[in-house]
């Protein structure tokens, strides 16, 4: 039987310790990249005015729900997040509604509003989220066709944030790329289905 010399115990650690190494980046690249799918942005910036915080969406940030009877859509917007811009240590009003747009026969097959939320305020921290409540609100569909298969809803949210003397000092509008309809995440709008 052959003695394992000190240098090839030396050698052996040496390895195993490269591969538990290796093995420890890649479960840290893994729940990484997995924790960076459950924050994946959902929205793209259409435009911003005045001096606004930082701010963005997370997927899915709306969801639909449609009823014939009734000629209604319902949505929800949520995943909303802003942060006071920096100097606000004390805090920052930051405010946000929703609006939503039809594309339909009744539109003449163009986007257009057909209403919008009422304004949820919260005191933002330059590193902690203003806590922007989720909520639905439902619209009536005001062109008095139903509810039908060719009839898509996109959001847009407005994001508000307000001056120490209560003055508008800053604002963005995003649009909502990824909706959960039914527990179907569809990318771009909702379907009437």
């Amino acid at each position: 039987m052959t003695r394992a010399t000190n240098m090839d115990i030396v050698t052996t650690r040496l390895w195993r310790n490269v591969w538990v190494g290796i093995a420890a980046l890649v479960c840290t690249l893994v729940v990484f990249l997995v924790g960076a799918q459950d924050q994946a942005r959902a929205d793209t910036l259409l435009g911003q005015s005045g001096y606004p915080g930082p701010s963005r969406l997370y997927e899915p940030s709306a969801s639909c729900r449609y009823d014939r009877t009734n000629n209604t859509v319902t949505v929800a917007a949520y995943g909303v997040h802003a942060l006071a811009r920096s100097g606000y240590n004390n805090g920052q009003w930051v405010g946000y509604r929703y609006r939503v747009f039809e594309y339909s026969q009744a539109t003449n097959w163009a986007w257009s509003q057909i209403g919008a939320s009422q304004f949820k305020n919260a005191v933002a921290y330059p590193n902690s989220y203003a806590p922007l409540q989720n909520f639905a609100t439902t619209f009536k569909r005001p062109y008095g066709s139903t509810v039908y298969s060719h009839q898509y809803h996109r959001v847009l949210v407005d994001i508000y944030w307000y001056n120490a003397s209560g003055n508008l000092s800053g604002s963005v509008t995003r649009q909502v790329d990824q909706y959960n309809q039914g527990g179907v995440i569809r990318s771009g709008e909702c379907k009437a289905q």
